[in-house]
Parts: C-alpha cells; structure tokens; sequence
C-alpha cells in the first residue's frame, strides 16, 4: 500500500468518523429539546407527559455509552420507552 493511499484512507476515516459525531451530537441534542418542550407542554396543560419516576431513568440511561436520547411515548398510557442508540 502507498503512502498517499493509506494518508488518504487515514484521511477519509476521520471525516467519516467526524461525520457520525455531528450527527450524533445533533441527534442528541434535538431530542434533550424535543423532550424539554414535551414536559412545558405537559406542565401548561397540566397533564403529567413524562412522569418524574421516568425522567430520572431517562436521565440516567441517556448518560450511558452510546444512548444518544430516549422518550416516553404516550406518557402514562404506555408503560414503554423508546431509545435511540448509536
């Protein structure tokens, strides 16, 4: 393998990887958003969206390796959660 071929595969790998941690910062960000705004929502119409027993499982499975963000669809009516994991 050449030097110039391997500089630019080294080269092509860390934008790819670059690539994936945007995406991935975007994504986690977004949904921090998407669930603040879902609890103000909640918290106007004074419905409990995402009760306080599930925020903190949230919280804490969102800071594990890989986790990017997680919600609980349907509030109390579903006693399931979605993740998005990378």
């Amino acid at each position: 393998m050449s030097k110039a071929f391997y500089d630019v595969h080294q080269t092509t790998q860390v934008r790819k990887v670059t690539h994936y941690c945007l995406l991935g910062l975007i994504a986690y960000y977004s949904l921090q958003k998407i669930r603040k705004l879902m609890r103000r929502m909640g918290d106007l119409a004074g419905v409990e969206i995402e009760p306080e027993q599930q925020t903190h499982l949230l919280d804490w499975s969102i800071e594990q390796a890989g986790v990017v963000g997680g919600g609980v669809p349907g509030g109390q009516l579903c006693s399931f959660m979605r993740w998005a994991i990378f």
